[in-house]
């Protein structure tokens, strides 16, 4: 793909995805960046331009995933980030669960403003109890 490993390592503490580690993850990283907006500013159709932007996203989505597939851990920190990954999908159930016996107490539906919070309480919840489990696991024998 485009990115290598070693130009990143994995998240730990600010949730999922890659953290540059060298110049060449923060070039990578502002390249895309640039691209993305370039994108935004030309003046073409709206259509062609959600196109363009899509392949983008999938492209970059796709090298993502195979550099996380391709940085190896050693046994403590798969561990490690097993359960920080169980904590947060716990995590982000009870968000959703919680959210959905509100409005369902309440007698409400979502309009378009109202689903960005319904989308973000989980994940920001999810994100505190990855956060939270390395943290605290990060000197302890597994």
């Amino acid at each position: 793909m485009i990115g290598k490993k070693e130009w990143f390592y994995r998240r730990k503490y600010s949730g999922w995805g890659l953290t540059p580690r060298t110049w060449q993850g923060f070039l990578y990283v502002s390249a895309i960046i640039a691209v993305g907006f370039l994108i935004n500013k030309l003046l073409i159709d709206p259509d062609f331009k959600m196109i363009i932007s899509t392949i983008m996203i999938s492209v970059l989505v796709a090298d993502v995933l195979h550099i996380m597939a391709t940085i190896k851990l050693d046994e403590r920190e798969a561990k490690m980030e097993a359960l920080a990954e169980r904590n947060a999908s716990w995590a982000m159930v009870g968000a959703l669960a919680i959210l959905i016996i509100y409005l369902s107490l309440n007698d409400k539906t979502l309009n378009a403003r109202e689903l960005i919070p319904f989308v973000l309480f989980p994940m920001i919840t999810g994100l505190i109890a990855k956060a939270m489990t390395a943290f605290l696991l990060k000197d302890r024998a597994l």
